[in-house]
């Protein structure tokens, strides 16, 4: 499902911005980004959940 893209804009004039500009050309963004945020997404959550099954964690209040 698609939401509003936000174009990526590249400074051609800067060398190493020209050829991050080249790359992405030639690559399948939208699927490399979406790859790159499940991974850092799966690892907060992996913390999130490390951190709530530590005793004493999670900051719920025992009677």
């Amino acid at each position: 499902m698609a939401t509003e893209r936000k174009q990526v804009a590249f400074n051609v004039d800067d060398p190493l911005e020209k050829a991050c500009w080249e790359y992405a050309n030639g690559i399948n963004f939208s699927k490399w980004v979406k790859d790159r945020l499940k991974q850092v997404v799966l690892s907060i959550q992996a913390q999130r959940a490390q951190k709530e099954n530590r005793p004493g964690g999670g900051g719920h209040i025992r009677a």
